[in-house]
């Protein structure tokens, strides 16, 4: 995996009519998002916290299935591969 700056990333957003701003937490910049992109903008903000709940959440799935526990909930919905796959994607 590539090396990524850690979060928390914050948005910086002023004015409608000017790009959004992603800095990491030591000022860095991450991304400059073109104006009208504030969705796009608050999604890549959130990408280290998700992250970090997506892996979470995998090593719970794995711990009920290693369990016996409610087995099937991760396999039956879809969502340990689901999640895999997401994270696999995101290069984790």
């Amino acid at each position: 995996m590539s090396k990524y700056t850690a979060g928390p990333w914050l948005m910086q957003h002023e004015f409608d009519d000017e790009p959004t701003y992603i800095v990491g937490p030591g000022g860095e910049d991450i991304a400059t998002i073109p104006p009208g992109g504030l969705a796009i903008a608050r999604l890549i903000a959130a990408a280290p916290e998700m992250y970090e709940a997506l892996k979470q959440t995998v090593v719970i799935c794995e711990l009920m299935m290693n369990g016996g526990q409610k087995r099937d909930i991760c396999w039956k919905t879809g969502l340990h591969p689901m999640l895999t796959a997401a994270l696999a994607k995101a290069g984790g």
